[in-house]
C-alpha cells in the first residue's frame, strides 16, 4: 500500500506539496516521513497527545509565509528528461533551499 501511495503523490508534484502530521504512540513513521520526502514536505509527528497542538502551531508557522511557488524550469535550446524531483519544492521562509 505504502508504494501506491508515494506513487499517486509523486506523480501529483507540482498541484502542491505534503506536510505529513501524524499523532499517537503508534504512528507509522516509515509512511508519514516518507509521504512528506516524497511530497517534498515535512513530517511533523508526535508521540505525546499534550504536544499536539504546539506541534500543529510549529506547522502552521512552517508553511506561513512561501516566498516561492509554483516554480517552473523551461529548457531553452535542449531536451531534459528524466529529471528528479519532478518539480521545484516551493520556497518558505522557514525552510532552506536546497
Amino acid at each position: 500500500m505504502e508504494k501506491e501511495v508515494f506513487t499517486l503523490i509523486h506523480d501529483s508534484l507540482g498541484d502542491a506539496n505534503l506536510f505529513a502530521f501524524g499523532i499517537g504512540s503508534s504512528v507509522n513513521r516509515f509512511i508519514i516521513e516518507g509521504m512528506a520526502h516524497v511530497g517534498q514536505g515535512e513530517p511533523f509527528i508526535v508521540t505525546n497527545e499534550a504536544e499536539a497542538e504546539v506541534r500543529a502551531e510549529e506547522l502552521r508557522r512552517y508553511i506561513a509565509s512561501p516566498v516561492l511557488t509554483k516554480a517552473t524550469l523551461t529548457p531553452r535550446d535542449f531536451d531534459i528528461y528524466d529529471v528528479e524531483p519532478p518539480g521545484i519544492p516551493d520556497v518558505l521562509a522557514e525552510r532552506p533551499v536546497i
